[in-house]
C-alpha cells in the first residue's frame, strides 16, 4: 500500500512554506477563475434553461457579506481541501496510481457540489487542484489556491462585467490560459531543480 506521506512524488509532510509560492498560488487562483468563468459563460450561453437554473441556485452566494466572504473564501476551501485533497486522495492513493486517486477525489468533489453545472466545474477544478498538490507537495498551497479561486469568483462580475465585449473577454481568457500554463511549467521546472539539489 502506498501512502502520500511516504511517496517522493507527493510528499505532504510539513515543508517550509515559501511566501513567493503563496503569491504565485494567489495569482494562479485568479487566472483559473477568469479562465473558468469565460468557459462557463460560453457553455451556459448555449444552454439558457440550465443557465437560468444555475443562476437561481447561486443567488444566496451572490449576496456578498463579510460572513459570506469568510465562509466561501476561507472556511469552505480549507475544509474541502482537507477532506478532498487530504483525506480522499490520500486514501485512494494507497490503493491506486495518483491519476486514478485524483480522478476519484475530483468526482467526489463534483458530486458534493450538488448540481450539474457546479459539478462539471468542480470536477475539472478538483483535477487541477489535485495536480497542483502533487506538484507543490504541500496542502497549504492548495488552501491558498482554492481560497483565491473562490474570492475572485465572488467578485468576477464586478471585475469583468457581463456586458464586457466578447472579444475583450476572449483576450482576457486567452491571457489567463497562457498564464496558467506558464505558472504550472515554472512549478514543474522548480521541482526538477529542487530534486537535483
Amino acid at each position: 500500500m502506498k501512502d502520500l506521506r511516504n511517496d517522493a512524488n507527493i510528499n505532504t509532510e510539513r515543508r517550509r512554506v515559501e511566501i513567493k509560492l503563496i503569491l504565485i498560488m494567489i495569482l494562479l487562483g485568479f487566472l483559473v477563475q477568469i479562465a473558468a468563468s469565460f468557459v462557463l459563460t460560453l457553455v451556459l450561453g448555449m444552454m439558457p434553461k440550465v443557465a437560468a437554473d444555475y443562476m437561481s441556485g447561486l443567488e444566496s452566494l451572490l449576496q456578498i457579506t463579510p460572513a459570506m466572504i469568510l465562509r466561501v473564501c476561507v472556511i469552505f476551501p480549507v475544509l474541502e481541501e482537507i477532506f478532498f485533497r487530504g483525506i480522499v486522495i490520500g486514501i485512494m492513493y494507497r490503493f491506486a496510481p495518483f491519476a486514478v486517486a485524483n480522478v476519484c477525489q475530483a468526482l467526489v468533489f463534483a458530486i458534493y457540489h450538488g448540481n450539474i453545472v457546479q459539478g462539471v466545474y468542480a470536477f475539472l477544478l478538483g483535477l487541477f487542484i489535485g495536480y497542483v498538490l502533487k506538484l507543490t507537495r504541500n496542502i497549504v498551497y492548495v488552501f491558498v489556491l482554492h481560497m483565491s479561486i473562490n474570492l475572485l469568483g465572488m467578485f468576477i462580475d464586478t471585475i469583468i462585467p457581463m456586458d464586457t465585449p466578447m472579444l475583450l473577454k476572449s483576450v482576457i481568457a486567452a491571457v489567463s490560459f497562457v498564464g496558467i500554463a506558464l505558472i504550472v511549467k515554472a512549478i514543474i521546472r522548480r521541482n526538477k531543480v529542487c530534486q537535483e539539489c
